[in-house]
């Protein structure tokens, strides 16, 4: 090899250079055009077994034929340095573009839906990229995007020596699971696609860091940044695009680079119209569920190759760096919710990536602090849940006044049902369907809600009045609290160790009532429009409330300070809210025909529930064991939801009975019957399989 000429091209001059090779503009006089050639290290040759390696990738790189694809024209060595020759590319690359600033939703929807097609055919010939980013992602002459680079990354993995124990990667770009060489699959692609988008749509990176290993433990333990922090004027249902791209747990991700794409062009299509985009989580493949990840050491780090970020991952070496051994310390990343476990809405099994040799290792985090949560339900009783639900049968009517129901609520031991209607508060015996007891007042009530030991009812009425009742004798105990500035109340929700009352006034304030010493001990500002529903969380460490301006916040029930606030909200009234059982989820009844679910620690939408009802929800309520949802509204239907994947199990119209706008569902604590509140003042029973 002289110095300028490669085997018969003939090199022009540098083009780039990083840490898998230094690239050349060169001329191939055989085929008389310019083209790209890339020289790799010299050190891949120390390896014995990389000339059969280099051929085989190589062949492999070049048999990947799609327009989205950089082509390889030939390879080879030339006096022991070895060469790919691909297709010259002068439109420069992604990465230039990113440096002049934030880039267009159109341009950014264009670039990816132009890629994505070819990412996944290389996916599915089974190549994964493994260091895709914009420096990766190179323009023609035509402004059109191409990815190069396939494959050798892989090759530098397999002839550094690390084949069983690290594989090689650019830390800004580097998905959790890659700490882990034998659970690498395409879905590291995908995340790095998201990190992509986010570098487009804000000009900088999600995770930073002082060294490669503070931006690795980033990755592994920070939330995805929220956009708007960076750049106030992008749409909101980008962030839940980028937090599925970028979720930790690769079976929450996007399954393909196509579905990435079309959330992309339906974002753009919703831009355009004013109307929510019909992203895919509508109909997703599971719903994201958290893993409990165990607290454990860090792994440690070889750095390998000059002037780029490139390194190689491996478990128990060293950190070296400029040829001097030292240490990492992790990120200190503080828990967003430090009393909220982490752990599964339920223990349905998915589906691990064709292409996964091993589970990925858990990654280390912060240590949480374990609540106790109910059991999930096995995949055997969601089995049976499902096929009763088809058997869903109305068991009896309880008939109250001829008054618009309000609420409905069952004791804690399932004896006992409590509604409410004009200005009556009802106990039923859900069972016979026989009335136990009658509660009257002086003006109309709203809400109810059982003590947790169901000795007592909390109750809200229309006049300003807070009142808890005897369930026995119906006599108020204690005084009742009344609200200020001639307000009524909405909602209540009795906290889980009986000494708090939540009470949410037809005001933008929630009231914290302490039964123990009979007087206010939180008044919580920060809604700006009258709040709609309280609930406490399972362990009583969070309060959640909600307005109509479709916000919901959280509050640390011990010292009555702001928490946090859900993101990714919408105009709208949030009707009601609900926490999954274990505490981990919040399910908002929607004015927008949906039901949505948000996820506590990260405070952002994972699922949407739509597409089903046709118009306002007005009613959400998890199951006991948390495997199913149950919705209803003005559409005057009931659906049942299967939590593991976010779809209809069931649904059921109230008009088969009596056609109602359905206010209020609850479900029995055995979860086998479900009580359905109706505008009309009766509650239907329903039976599962019964």
């Amino acid at each position: 090899m002289s110095e300028q000429k490669v085997g018969r091209y003939e090199l022009k001059g540098e083009v780039g250079r990083g840490g898998m090779g230094t690239v050349y503009r060169a001329f191939d006089p055989l085929t008389r055009r310019e083209v790209a050639l890339k020289l790799l290290p010299r050190e891949f040759l120390h390896n014995p077994t990389f000339r059969a390696r280099f051929e085989h990738e190589a062949h492999s790189i070049a048999s990947l034929e799609h327009p989205a694809i950089v082509p390889v024209y030939d390879y080879g060595e030339e006096d022991g340095q070895p060469f790919l020759v691909m297709r010259l590319m002068p439109g420069g690359s992604l990465s230039d573009r990113v440096k002049q600033g934030p880039m267009s939703m159109a341009d950014i929807a264009r670039i990816i839906g132009q890629i994505a097609p070819g990412l996944d055919q290389a996916h599915a010939q089974g190549m994964i990229h493994r260091d895709l980013k914009p420096a990766n992602i190179l323009f023609d002459g035509y402004t059109n995007p191409h990815i190069s680079d396939f494959g050798l990354v892989k090759l530098a993995e397999d002839t550094s020596g690390l084949t069983s124990s690290g594989i090689v990667g650019t830390p800004k770009y580097m998905a959790p699971e890659m700490t882990n060489p034998k659970g690498v699959t395409r879905l590291v692609d995908i995340y790095a696609l998201g990190v992509t988008v986010y570098e487009m749509a804000t000009g900088e990176s999600p995770f930073k860091g002082d060294t490669p290993i503070a931006i690795l433990m980033a990755h592994l333990n920070a939330p995805v940044p929220r956009l708007r922090d960076v750049q106030p004027d992008l749409p909101e249902y980008l962030q839940i695009i980028l937090d599925r791209a970028m979720a930790k747990d690769p079976a929450q991700r996007y399954q393909s680079a196509a579905a990435l794409a079309a959330d992309l062009e339906q974002l753009i299509a919703a831009e355009k119209t004013g109307r929510i985009p019909d992203l895919s989580f509508a109909t997703s493949p599971s719903m994201p569920v958290p893993r409990q990840r165990k607290s454990g050491g860090i792994p440690v780090w070889i750095l390998a190759g000059a002037g780029g970020m490139v390194i190689v991952i491996g478990l128990g070496l060293g950190l070296v760096f400029g040829g001097a051994l030292g240490g990492a310390k992790p990120i200190d990343t503080p828990t967003e919710l430090p009393t909220q476990q982490v752990a599964a809405v339920t223990d349905a099994p998915t589906e691990a990536p064709a292409e996964t040799s091993a589970p990925a290792t858990e990654a280390p985090t912060e240590t949480v602090t374990q609540a106790a949560t109910e059991p999930p339900a096995s995949a055997v009783t969601r089995k049976i849940v499902a096929t009763n639900l088809r058997e869903m049968t109305p068991l009896r009517t309880l008939s109250g006044d001829i008054a618009v129901l309000q609420d409905v609520e069952w004791s804690h031991d399932g004896a006992m049902l409590a509604t409410t209607m004009g200005d009556k508060v009802m106990l039923w015996n859900p069972q016979t369907g026989d009335k136990l007891a009658e509660f009257r007042g002086e003006d109309k009530t709203h809400s109810v809600a059982f003590s947790p030991d169901g000795t007592r009812l909390a109750t809200t009425w229309s006049n300003r009045l807070a009142i808890t009742l005897d369930t026995l004798t119906g006599n108020p105990v204690g005084n009742p609290f009344r609200a200020p500035n001639n307000y009524g109340f909405s909602d209540a929700s009795w906290s889980p160790d009986g000494n708090l009352i939540a009470l949410a006034p037809d005001y933008t304030s929630v009231f914290v009532w302490d039964l123990r010493t009979d007087s206010v001990a939180y008044e919580l500002k920060r809604h700006f429009n009258r709040i709609t529903s309280v609930a406490f969380s399972p362990d009583g460490s969070l309060l959640a409330s909600s307005d109509r301006d479709g916000k919901i916040h959280l509050w640390n029930v011990s010292t009555g300070e702001f928490v946090a606030s859900m993101v990714d909200h919408f105009d709208g009234l949030v009707n009601q809210i609900a926490w999954s059982p274990n505490g981990n989820y919040l399910a908002a009844a929607t004015f927008n025909k949906e039901v949505v679910i948000y996820d506590v620690s990260t405070t952002r939408v994972i699922l949407r529930l739509g597409a089903v009802h046709t118009d306002v929800v007005n009613s959400v309520a998890w199951s006991p064991d948390g495997s199913l949802i149950a919705s209803g509204g003005l559409d005057r239907s009931i659906v049942i939801w299967d939590t593991s994947n976010g779809l209809k199990l069931f649904q059921r119209d109230t008009v088969d009975i009596n056609p109602r706008i359905v206010q209020r569902l609850a479900f029995s604590p055995d979860q086998t019957m479900l009580a359905v509140g109706l505008e009309s003042g009766e509650t239907t029973v329903w039976g599962f399989g019964q």
